[in-house]
């Protein structure tokens, strides 16, 4: 759609890096210690990366120890694919045939980063990044991501782009940013033209209980949608069916979502027919057939379904079936995009923007890919990021374009770790799901840094066996980058690491500054820790009234704040009707006891309070104590009254109710009795009659 440029800057950083990198061969040999790498053929056969699919295959059918055995001839004849694979099998020791083995995965990331071969640069990137098996280095780190950057690696290159965002170990940089992006998303447009969106569920795990989040694709979702499709339910076999055309939550099988969409179709669901007539078009589990493609797309689009309305505009704008008529495409997506429909907003937008059966306008083609993009749809963000990015219908904004290429890029295949780093996290390894999570927290997904620093913050990871500073600082990086990118709670965290000097030096200044960023961003957590500072002059200036308005702000923001907000603000009115005394009495000629107990309470200094007069104190506490015990005594024992007294009525009530149903079967009874009798004494009909 837009015109395509190569960031040649990228260039002119390999040939300054190229020096360095040949610098550090002679270190990394010692850091390997006495094990050395075998020599490899740099020419890689043509049978490795046959012979790498089938240990892969063989590990998906649980075939695991000789799966890995065929990706170990792999990597031997020169596949990196292979290699990093194996590297990162022993990285996460998930499986009994790779046990955790540091050592083991530096070597086979160094054999291949020895012979230029990117996955792997990437890979030796990681392990200085993170400093598992060597001394951390973040020099060393950024070498190799960035070669393995320029070679193509994927995990590299949005390494990169994160770290030119967010500053990590070198100066913030947007354009070197967005060039590192760029590659990303043109490879997630290439494979969501081809084969569709990724589905990548972005979940926050919970220390406390694992309570596992409900999506659309757990198993007792599908459960409880194949219970409602089985019983006739049509939105129950639509989602059914869209679930197993996906392939999300559930086995891709599409003879099963063609059965639940003919069946949801047959009860009249027009989304239903839509889904059917796509299936068609692509012939996905049925022979392709633009024609019944079609009947189906006409049928959805007259009962008003804005999917079908959508897949018809497409059958127009390309004469698939019909003849070609760019004009009627614009009129159906006008009407689906009119209802909200992501798919038929983009394509609007692409009209617009090309002018095809419309007006070109550049800024309608903004409006709603920008539309499309608020719902996540891909290639909307896609073509919003580069009309940014080369000021068309706009500014030129580099910040703009960077994050919805971002957003893009995160939205690729390998976004599935996500979901699978959460999985493992549930069966409990918590090591393997932190080192998952550290990768992608490198690459920039922040649901990635702040599951990564909660486990580290829980204590709940034995990887980094060094002091709890070091493991704090480690926390406390990924807390501030997942903040960086908008997360409230991690922006909180933030602070309260800087209060309590966890892995940094103690300061209520950067913790209030930290709160007050949390706060602005509605958290009623951060409002109430803002009220307490200004409440007792913790790092903030002591107001009341400040502290009262922050204290007001948490209770409105969230009713969880309500308990312990109304404890502190009771404390609050207390001072407040303190100071009020103390200008009231200012005048008056008070006893030198009083005044110095005025003067405690307004200052806090308790223990001038006690200072002589311990025994009275300690006497009325003990009368306190005893009068206290009285009561809950006293209650006790009415409790019991009032429960005893229950329990009289309700056994007097029961009574009641059976007397009152023996009377009434006695009536009843007698009722019958009365009506057999005449019955007995009328007299017999005449035959006659």
């Amino acid at each position: 759609m837009v015109r395509r440029y190569a960031p040649v800057w990228r260039w002119s950083v390999a040939v300054l890096l190229v020096v360095g990198l040949s610098l550090l061969r002679a270190d990394e040999q010692e850091e390997a210690g006495a094990v050395t790498a075998p020599e490899l053929d740099a020419e890689a056969t043509p049978e490795h990366e046959k012979r790498f699919a089938q240990g892969m295959a063989l590990i998906a059918n649980e075939a695991v120890r000789e799966g890995y055995r065929v990706v170990q001839e792999a990597s031997d004849l020169g596949s990196d694919a292979a290699r990093v694979t194996l590297a990162l099998s022993y990285l996460y020791g998930n499986s009994t045939a790779t046990p955790r083995n540091l050592t083991r995965t530096f070597i086979l990331c160094k054999e291949g980063a020895d012979q230029g071969l990117p996955e792997s640069e990437w890979c030796l990137g990681f392990l200085y990044a993170m400093g598992l098996g060597v001394d951390a280095s973040q020099a060393k780190a950024l070498l190799y991501y960035t070669f393995a950057a320029l070679g193509g690696s994927i995990n590299a290159q949005m390494s990169m782009g994160f770290r030119y965002m967010s500053g990590g170990a070198v100066a913030k940089d947007c354009e070197a940013s967005l060039g590192y992006y760029r590659p990303v998303a043109e490879a997630v447009e290439a494979l969501v033209h081809e084969a569709g969106a990724v589905v990548v569920e972005r979940q926050r795990i919970s220390i406390t209980g694992h309570k596992k989040a409900r999506t659309m694709g757990s198993p007792e979702v599908v459960q409880y949608y194949q219970y409602s499709a089985d019983r006739g339910d049509a939105p129950s076999q639509l989602t059914l069916g869209q679930l197993h055309l996906q392939g999300h939550g559930v086995p891709q099988d599409f003879q099963r979502a063609r059965h639940y969409l003919e069946l949801a179709a047959g009860n009249g669901d027009p989304d239903a027919m839509a889904s059917l007539g796509d299936m068609y078009v692509n012939g996905l589990g049925v022979e392709q057939d633009n024609a019944t493609a079609l009947k189906y797309l006409e049928t959805a689009a007259q009962r008003n379904s804005a999917a079908g309305r959508t897949s018809l505009g497409v059958m127009y704008l390309n004469g698939w079936s019909v003849q070609r008529d760019p004009e009627m495409a614009y009129k159906l997506f006008h009407k689906a995009a009119a209802a909200g429909h992501p798919d038929g907003q983009h394509n609007l937008g692409s009209l617009y923007y090309s002018g095809t059966g419309t007006t070109k306008d550049y800024r309608k083609a903004m409006h709603y890919f920008t539309l499309a993009a608020q719902q996540g749809h891909v290639l909307a963000m896609y073509n919003l990021a580069l009309m940014h990015g080369h000021g068309i219908g706009t500014s030129r904004s580099c910040e703009s374009a960077r994050g919805l290429l971002k957003n893009v890029a995160e939205r690729g295949e390998w976004g599935r770790e996500l979901m699978n780093a959460h999985e493992i996290y549930e069966s409990g390894d918590t090591d393997e799901a932190l080192l998952r999570y550290l990768v992608l927290a490198e690459m920039g997904y922040e649901v990635a840094q702040h599951n990564a620093a909660l486990l580290m913050d829980a204590g709940r990871s034995t990887l980094f066996p060094f002091d709890r500073i070091d493991v704090q600082q480690r926390a406390l990086l990924n807390w501030q980058r997942s903040a960086d990118q908008g997360a409230t709670q991690s922006r909180l965290k933030v602070g309260d690491y800087h209060y309590y000097g966890l892995g940094v030096d103690a300061s209520l200044e950067a913790a209030a500054q930290e709160y007050r960023s949390a706060a602005d961003h509605n958290n009623h957590q951060a409002m109430f820790y803002l009220g307490s500072m200004h409440h007792f002059g913790l790092g903030l200036d002591r107001d009341l009234h400040l502290a009262k308005r922050f204290y007001d702000l948490a209770i409105e923001t969230s009713a969880e704040a309500y308990v312990p907000t109304i404890l502190a603000l009771y404390h609050l009115y207390g001072l407040f009707a303190l100071e009020y005394a103390q200008e009231y009495l200012h005048n008056l000629e008070l006893p030198a006891s009083l005044a110095k107990t005025m003067d405690v309470m307004m200052t806090g200094d308790f223990d001038a309070l006690i200072e002589g007069n311990e025994m009275p104190i300690l006497m009325f506490l003990t009368a306190l104590l005893v009068v206290v015990l009285l009561t809950r005594q006293l209650r006790r024992h009415q409790y019991q009254q009032f429960v005893l007294a229950q329990q009289r009525l309700a056994e007097a009530q029961r009574q009641r109710e059976a007397a009152a149903a023996a009377a009434a079967a006695a009536a009843a009874a007698a009722t019958t009795e009365s009506q057999v009798a005449e019955a007995v004494a009328a007299p017999a009909p005449d035959e006659g009659q």
